[in-house]
């Protein structure tokens, strides 16, 4: 009996900044337990899962305003002022469907203007 191999799973990652220096901890804090509730109810904290989501606490990204911060890979897409709603929208459509939420992505206020 040949076994076949599961197919390459869509691994996301998603780290918070828990440093407190952008926000409170405690608010980093329930960000990450609320994500972590609902990557496990659908699912996606298996092995075995073919789409899996994991979440980490994270040290400073080295922006320090406009937290909690959220980084989620891959494409480093940075989400700022991230609360419990916008978490749900995160989750939603970037998470689960692949679509970044862009009013809610981090902007540098120093953009880099190329010559033309």
């Amino acid at each position: 009996m040949t076994l076949l191999p599961f197919p390459e799973p869509l691994v996301r990652k998603v780290f918070i900044c828990n440093n407190g220096k952008c926000a409170d901890s405690q608010q980093s804090l329930e960000i990450y337990e609320t994500l972590q509730g609902m990557i496990h109810e659908q699912g996606l904290d298996r092995y075995d899962s073919p789409n899996r989501i994991k979440c980490l606490l994270s040290g400073c990204f080295d922006i320090c305003k406009n937290g909690p911060l959220m980084v989620v890979h891959p494409g480093a897409v940075y989400y700022q002022d991230v609360d419990q709603s916008k978490l749900r929208t995160i989750f939603e459509q970037h998470l689960l469907r692949g679509e970044i939420v862009e009013e809610y992505v981090y902007q540098r206020e120093n953009k880099i203007s190329l010559p033309d």
